[in-house]
């Protein structure tokens, strides 16, 4: 679509089986990208950035865990690696669920720059403060 930079999830329903009958069940937000699930209330979810237009971390990677109704946060990108001003992205490639649902295994990926070489200046060039930074992430990504 003309002028549209980033994906718009419009709507997810579910439909459960209830006494003999399909029962309507909207999530709000919608789902994103389902890494796992055990059931309509236990879904592990990866909730993308926009990033757009040759920058590939515009905003926040994320994954949560939606669970009797209540999203847990369990990956949060600019949390985690304080990287919003560079053209690297940090997202889970997957993940799953432990049956008792009390804990989560994802795997991590580095994502540079798909038109850049990768670089760890900032979009606005400069280094200030950059290096300690890229080194506290050069040593997440095992660089």
């Amino acid at each position: 679509m003309a002028g549209q930079t980033q994906s718009i999830y419009k709507s997810t329903i579910a439909y459960l089986e209830d006494a003999g009958k399909w029962v309507a069940k909207p999530f709000d937000p919608p789902l994103r990208r389902v890494l796992d699930a055990a059931d309509a209330d236990a879904i592990l979810e990866a909730v993308p950035d926009t990033g757009c237009c040759g920058w590939s971390n515009e905003s926040d990677d994320q994954t949560v865990l939606r669970l009797h109704g209540k999203m847990i946060t369990v990956f949060d990108e600019l949390a985690a690696y304080k990287n919003p001003d560079y053209d690297v992205s940090f997202y889970t490639q997957n993940g799953q669920l432990a049956p008792d649902l009390g804990s989560v295994a994802l795997t991590i990926i580095l994502l540079p720059s798909q038109t850049h070489p990768f670089n760890w200046r900032s979009r606005t060039g400069q280094s200030g403060g950059v290096a300690a930074h890229s080194q506290s992430i050069d040593g997440a990504s095992g660089g």
